[in-house]
């Protein structure tokens, strides 16, 4: 077996491939080693020396883990001692099953995003007993295609994969940031890797035309689902999300100076977002505050808590029997505001979408203003189209009745 005595480089590494050399020792680092594999294009890193349980100790795999972060990871193990290291022995189950733990007791996300994250690693990840049983000092591509990418195109859609790789990209990234691992094996791995499916956005269900139909079924549910109108309402005229909205206390709503403010808490975004309340909102409110509300949940079930999520999206289909979502009303309320010539600026701000330092600037300069003109603008209009049904709906029920009065 030819050896040389060299700087290992990845640059070294690739001018010997074209020798006789089986392996490399590392002239600044000794116990660090490079052996090829017979194709010369791969190879394994080794730590060698009579203080590892074995003489040769892997600990990773090229190209996969670069020199530069081998030389980290060497260091490490040199520095702390080598049975303290994860990164050879580590499957990728295990890091798997210690990021769904860590993840669960993130309080940095939201709980809907940790109870996704979970159900994500549960169900299509941590199952897969091929996959969880792979070592990721030395995992690659054609493994993670062949027990994940490959089966699980059979089952779930491209927008659902994505999703799932993304869960595994952040479990990794996640546990070589913390020293879980010596490496992450998925570093520099892109979803077009493995699919060239289009991901684009799902379709709203509502266009601008379907409003009026969306006010009739509203204003229908009113006298027997008063409390899903008004969830239905909100997300109508605002644009909010169901979690923002579901969570709404009547304590948030400030009807005297006209605010509806929404806790940091509740926002997908981590951000307290404050919308304007025009005289439509607020007399929407005012129909169903109880006396003396306090800080009691707006939409509160049977323990006196919020209701759930699932619970919030039954009541919008039941006004909606099915025909759209909760996020189609947040659609469609964007929609229109493009329509009638809202400021983009200004939407993406009512949608509390994250905005660029350069937006940022811009907002502060006259957004409350600008934000209750926008909503003004845009109940009028919401309001002309509801009187307009309302108006036909009426007209077409005095017709039948005439009609029937005349046959008898």
């Amino acid at each position: 077996m030819r050896t040389a005595l060299v700087s290992i480089t990845d640059t070294a590494i690739k001018r010997h491939a074209a020798d006789a050399v089986s392996v490399l020792h590392d002239q600044q680092l000794r116990p660090l080693c490079f052996r090829y594999h017979s194709d010369r294009t791969t190879g394994t890193w080794y730590l060698v020396g009579r203080q590892f349980r074995s003489r040769w100790l892997k600990i990773g795999r090229w190209p996969e883990v670069p020199a530069a972060a081998i030389r980290k990871e060497a260091h490490k193990l040199l520095v702390v001692g080598a049975d303290t290291s994860l990164a050879s022995s580590k499957t990728l189950g295990e890091v798997l099953t210690w990021y769904r733990a860590r993840a669960s007791g993130n309080t940095t996300i939201t709980e809907e995003r940790r109870a996704a994250v979970d159900g994500i690693l549960k169900k299509h990840l941590l199952s897969r007993e091929p996959l969880m049983a792979l070592p990721i000092d030395s995992l690659r591509k054609h493994d993670l295609d062949d027990h994940l990418m490959l089966p699980i195109q059979q089952v779930l859609k491209p927008a659902t994969i994505n999703k799932v790789f993304r869960v595994l990209k952040l479990a990794t990234k996640t546990a070589h940031k913390l020293d879980v691992i010596g490496h992450d094996p998925l570093a520099g791995y892109r979803f077009g890797d493995f699919m060239n499916a289009r991901l684009d956005p799902k379709p709203s269900a509502l266009r601008t035309e379907d409003a009026a139909t969306v006010l009739e079924q509203i204003h229908k549910a009113t006298d027997h689902l008063p409390k899903a109108a008004l969830l239905a309402w909100l997300m109508l005229l605002h644009g909010t999300r169901i979690n923002e909205t579901r969570l709404a206390t009547w304590r948030d709503f400030d009807l005297s100076d006209g605010w509806w403010h929404i806790p940091a808490r509740n926002t997908k975004t981590r951000r307290a977002l404050r919308l304007p309340l025009t005289p439509m909102a607020t007399q929407l409110i005012k129909q169903q505050r109880p006396e003396n509300p306090g800080s009691k949940p707006v939409f509160s079930g049977y323990n006196a808590e919020p209701i759930s999520r699932q619970q919030a999206t039954n009541l919008v289909r039941q006004i909606s029997q099915g025909k759209w979502s909760a996020h189609d009303l947040r659609k469609l309320a964007r929609t229109v505001w493009a329509d009638i010539g809202i400021d983009y600026m200004i939407g993406e701000l009512l949608l509390n979408h994250t905005p660029s330092k350069l937006d940022r600037v811009y907002i502060h300069t006259y957004a409350d203003k600008k934000t209750r003109q926008a909503l003004e603008e845009y109940h009028q209009w919401l309001n002309t189209i509801s009187e307009n049904t309302l108006s036909s709906g009426r007209h077409a029920e005095e017709q039948a009745i005439e009609q029937h009065a005349e046959k008898h």
